[in-house]
């Protein structure tokens, strides 16, 4: 026997089971089973029911600061956005309130134009010479 059957799979730095996990899920979407995939990548069925619970990317705690400041940026960027939208909305709504105010304008002055008919009589106190 040699000594790689002897220590068994490969194994990451920590103990742990190297698989490829982004293969696992690919199967599993595909409808495989956890012991067929599990058999496909030589780890048992426990080891691929734990890895897929894990989050996609294991290295994602090896980012650290990286990761969290990539979050500070996307939810600044989502604020500006929504400030942005917030101010249009407004914007909108400023246009519409200005736009009732003309129309009511225009509807007074249809109004007073057929209650006072302009004709080209005036008044006499309005004659000139008088």
């Amino acid at each position: 026997m040699d000594t790689a059957t002897q220590i068994g799979p490969p194994r990451a730095r920590n103990g742990r089971l190297r698989i490829d996990v982004g293969r696992a899920r690919a199967l599993r979407a595909e409808g495989y089973s956890l012991g067929q995939i599990g058999m496909a990548l030589g780890v048992s069925t426990a080891t691929i029911r734990d890895r897929l619970k894990e989050p996609p990317d294991p290295y994602y705690s090896a980012l650290g600061k990286k990761g969290q400041g990539a979050k500070r940026r996307a939810m600044a960027r989502r604020k500006r956005k929504a400030k942005a939208e917030a101010a249009l909305e407004a914007k909108r709504q400023r246009a519409a309130q200005a736009q009732g105010v003309l129309l009511r304008l225009g509807l007074l002055a249809l109004v007073a134009d057929r209650i006072v008919p302009h004709d080209d009589r005036r008044p006499e106190y309005d004659l000139p010479g008088r």
